[in-house]
């Protein structure tokens, strides 16, 4: 679905400029450097729920919303990222704290909802330090 989703983007089938923008960055950085953090670890099977959301193209597009107005509020987080915790509260399947952690590694990220661990991608798993509490009554 991720990768149908980029197609589609990349030929003009769809008009939404974030993620018009998202999966041409990530699409050249993977063609020009071999690897994109943020695409690479959207594939990997740990994040198969992405895979099967029917939603991933709305949920994308709140997450991009939402990093591009952290980057443009608090730029600091960015540049002196091992000094900031961010907190991803009901963060649902958790897309947001996928993505900044992948472009942020030094960044600490929480993700809190009410969603049983079934819902949730297995960061440990793939070796990200996406922090998942247990699940809020």
């Amino acid at each position: 679905r991720i990768a149908s989703l980029a197609d589609r983007y990349l030929r003009g089938e769809h008009e939404n400029q974030l993620l018009e923008r998202f999966f041409s960055e990530e699409i050249t950085a993977k063609t020009e450097n071999g690897s994109s953090a943020t695409w690479d670890t959207l594939m990997r099977p740990e994040f198969h729920t992405f895979h099967k959301s029917r939603t991933f193209h709305k949920e994308l597009s709140e997450s991009l919303a939402v990093l591009e107005e952290i980057q443009i509020s608090c730029p600091q987080i960015l540049e002196d990222a091992e000094h900031w915790h961010f907190l991803d509260l009901c963060c649902g399947k958790s897309l947001t704290s996928l993505v900044l952690s992948t472009r942020c590694p030094d960044l600490t990220v929480s993700a809190l909802d009410r969603v049983g661990p079934e819902g949730i991608p297995h960061y440990k798993e793939a070796g990200l330090c996406v922090k998942i509490p247990p699940r809020c009554p």
